[in-house]
């Protein structure tokens, strides 16, 4: 399954619906070509009622959604979600919302790489150790007039700093602070959507 997540709307790609449609801001559609889907996900970023757009694929998933990407620009970006020794969690706020570390991935650079120098960038926080990869995000957006998807590879990280988070206000950060784990749902209730979905359905808080 894959999830584009374009501001607070979703678009879904499935090959195994395990739900129903129930709320009348949901929709699901069969896959019928890539030429068709393209036509379906314009129209979808355009209608205000339609929240949730289910793409149900029979099979390969995978290469469609692939052929999908390659009808935009592909952004690549990287980022983490980093835990201390006292089991906090490092978040960032920028633009009045709190989300995590991440940035472009820069040219020829591996995307391991680059999480851990964004995170450091933005929070000043370093001795960064990765310990897993879950799955990355997608979300779409308009840039220079046109629309284009990111693809961010996150990271789980941890450190034994005992540094104090520092914001890199030129990126327009005005916080990055330690969470307790036990604050983090709350954190999560001003965050985006992307953001949200991909912290709830990765980890236990």
């Amino acid at each position: 399954m894959y999830k584009v997540f374009i501001y607070d709307k979703t678009i879904i790609f499935t090959e195994n619906l395990n739900t129903t449609v129930s709320e009348k801001n949901e929709q699901i559609l069969k896959y019928d070509s890539l030429p068709s889907l393209l036509s379906v996900f314009k129209d979808f970023i355009s209608n205000d009622e339609i929240n949730n757009l289910f793409i149900v694929i029979e099979k390969d998933v995978d290469k469609i959604f692939e052929d999908f990407l390659s009808g935009f620009q592909l952004i690549e970006a990287a980022g983490g979600i980093v835990r201390n020794s006292k089991n906090e969690y490092l978040f960032i706020y920028r633009f009045d919302k709190w989300g995590l570390p991440k940035g472009h991935i820069e040219k020829g650079e591996e995307p391991e790489i680059a999480a851990k120098r964004e995170v450091e960038e933005e929070t000043s926080i370093s001795d960064l150790k990765i310990i897993r990869q879950p799955p990355c995000t997608f979300h779409s957006y308009i840039l220079n007039n046109k629309r284009v998807i990111k693809k961010t590879y996150w990271f789980e990280m941890f450190t034994k700093s005992k540094q104090t988070p520092q914001p890199q206000i030129n990126e327009s950060i005005t916080k990055a602070e330690w969470i307790p784990k036990n604050e983090v749902k709350n954190k999560l209730q001003n965050t985006y959507l992307s953001i949200g979905n991909f912290v709830t359905e990765n980890f236990k808080f």
